[in-house]
């Protein structure tokens, strides 16, 4: 921006995520440099239509909607095999991420006949004491698979999407890219409202959305209500899920768009 105020001819655009939007995030509330950022963009482009509205209501004028994407290359089998209640999690372990509610829903969970499994990826400063909380859950087998790369865990995604749901009870989110991987292989998604979240999870089609602020008991009886759906209830979710994830997060289609639009700058 600062090379675009000297000449005039630059074309400079932005991307906008979560963290260098959402001013909340930051220390004092506060982002340096935004009025003057605003001016000097020929383009800002938001991942998500609230962070567009975000950027609006703080005076950015040229603000656009263009989505993130992931790659599918797997022939999905989007039925659903309705005898296990195989939670997976995807994030870095720290506190704004709320694993630990995750843990205390998980405690109070009436599972009498349920099998359950809760697989999370990621590592971060949270592992230890977090690993340490899930040993009182007996009755659920937890496992922490910590950082692996993007193709082993689309392999796991892959070959566990006939009875998974994932979860993410972050307290502040852009769009969770694990999400669109997960729906993109029919796999629900349970969220908070928080962010784009909302965006990408329509409540009783392709997942669950829980209050930006949920507490244990919510989270459980949430849990609870999804696994105790029909088969042909949690196959109808899993292939909306693949359906809404083809229409808004398949990235072919959604980075050729990008690439067109900047291209007419």
């Amino acid at each position: 921006s600062i090379l675009k105020s000297k000449n005039r001819m630059l074309k400079v655009v932005s991307r906008a995520h979560r963290w260098d939007i959402y001013e909340e995030e930051h220390l004092y509330h506060y982002l340096p440099f935004r009025k003057f950022l605003f001016k000097q963009l020929n383009a800002i482009y938001s991942i998500s239509s609230d962070g567009l509205r975000y950027l609006e209501s703080k005076g950015a004028m040229n603000v656009e909607i263009s989505r993130l994407g992931t790659i599918q290359t797997e022939e999905i089998n989007t039925q659903s095999s309705g005898e296990v209640l195989n939670l997976v999690s995807i994030s870095y372990l720290i506190k704004r991420k709320r694993m630990a509610l995750l843990i205390d829903a998980l405690q109070v969970l009436d599972n009498e006949g349920v099998e359950i499994k809760w697989t999370h990826f990621g590592d971060g400063p949270e592992m230890d004491q977090l690993k340490e909380r899930t040993e009182s859950l007996q009755h659920i087998s937890v496992t922490f698979k910590g950082f692996i790369s993007n193709t082993l865990l689309m392999e796991w995604i892959s070959a566990n999407a006939n009875s998974s749901v994932l979860i993410n009870l972050s307290e502040s989110e852009g769009i969770p890219v694990s999400m669109m991987e997960a729906m993109s292989y029919g796999i629900p998604c349970i969220g908070t409202n928080v962010g784009g979240v909302s965006e990408i999870i329509e409540d009783g089609k392709n997942g669950c959305l829980l209050p930006a602020t949920p507490n244990k008991k919510g989270v459980a009886d949430t849990l609870n209500d999804f696994y105790s759906l029909s088969v042909d209830d949690k196959s109808a979710m899993k292939k909306n899920a693949v359906k809404f994830w083809k229409m808004n997060y398949e990235a072919e289609r959604n980075f050729n768009d990008f690439c067109q639009r900047l291209l007419k700058i």
